[in-house]
């Protein structure tokens, strides 16, 4: 028999080879669009890999993000051409607020193109931010082509997590419509939360524990109480989703004050 300590070991080294080769292929990406090729399996794989290189994936993702811009009007005018690392980067363009974004944005209501990004806007996401503002932030295609990779990231690891999650289980996603008016040149303006769980996979809205079109109600209150009660209806509610942990307390703090409604 082969002593536990010697498995183990053999173990431990394997993991390793497959962690160095996943963040091997994660350092070598360049594009957005090699992200999305690979298997849900594989994605997430080399998601864990670029973990143990993170500077070296975020600096090929800024060239990436500066590369699509170079033609823009934002791009020409802070030199996107000639940035070719971070440092650079961070010479052109210091640290901002959104105040000299927002004239831009404001063009690209009204349908002007190529001005922040390519092209005009998929969609407005509708944000107060840190500042209580209400602001607009156009989304570009490749906004929301990463958008749909984090989607699938979060639910491959969900399903690692709780396995059954698809098959028996629901869960609850403390979202926001995708859509709440348009732009003059009738581009739609929403919240990011229900972009994303509009572009989720047939098999998980199918796990919604509550119906999608609940999240048309404007009342916080009545949503969250609507979210409960039908949450109530199913038999096995596994999991509560969401990355705003106000909105999860203020959910809680409801259901102290309805309990017996």
């Amino acid at each position: 028999n082969v002593p536990m300590e010697i498995l183990q070991s053999i173990a431990r080294q394997l993991q390793a080879r497959a962690a160095a080769r996943a963040a091997a292929r994660a350092a070598s990406i360049r594009t957005l669009e090699e992200w999305s090729e690979p298997s849900d399996a594989d994605l997430f794989r080399t998601f864990m890999g670029a973990c143990n290189v993170p500077d070296r994936v975020q600096e090929n993702v800024l060239l990436d993000i500066v590369r699509r811009g170079t033609a823009t009007e934002f791009g020409k005018a802070h030199g996107f051409e000639s940035i070719h690392s971070v440092a650079e980067f961070r010479r052109r363009l210091p640290v901002s607020d959104w105040e000299p974004f927002e004239p831009f944005a404001q063009r690209m209501e009204n349908g002007e193109e190529n001005l922040l990004f390519p092209g005009r806007p998929a969609h407005f996401v509708a944000t107060s931010g840190t500042t209580g503002r209400l602001k607009r932030l156009p989304e570009s295609a490749a906004g929301v082509l990463a958008k749909s990779i984090a989607s699938r990231l979060r639910i491959a690891a969900l399903v690692r997590r709780v396995p059954d999650i698809l098959e028996s289980g629901y869960f609850i996603p403390l979202a926001n419509t995708a859509r709440t008016s348009q732009t003059p040149a009738g581009i739609p303006i929403g919240f990011a939360s229900g972009h994303s769980l509009a572009g989720a996979p047939p098999e998980v809205l199918r796990r919604l524990a509550h119906p999608p079109e609940i999240l048309e109600i404007a009342d916080p209150e009545t949503l969250g109480y609507l979210t409960m009660r039908f949450a109530l209806l199913q038999p096995r509610v596994l999991v509560l989703i969401g990355n705003n942990p106000a909105r999860m307390t203020a959910l809680f703090e409801l259901a102290d004050r309805r309990c017996d409604t």
